[in-house]
């Protein structure tokens, strides 16, 4: 999903990543692995930022 539609494929990993984040913040263990899978959220949504991005240099008119 990612690779043929990063824009909706990134929502869907940070909207997965969040899930995960929740159920680990909620069994009360798993802190680093949680604090990592926050990291992995940033870059799917920074991903889905990218992809929206427009391709070339900026139009100087």
């Amino acid at each position: 999903m990612v690779a043929v539609l990063p824009r909706l494929g990134g929502y869907l990993v940070a909207a997965w990543l969040g899930g995960i984040i929740v159920n680990l913040l909620i069994l009360g263990a798993y802190y680093d692995v949680a604090l990592r899978d926050f990291g992995l959220l940033i870059a799917a949504l920074t991903l889905v930022r990218l992809a929206a991005a427009p391709a070339g240099p900026p139009d100087r008119s």
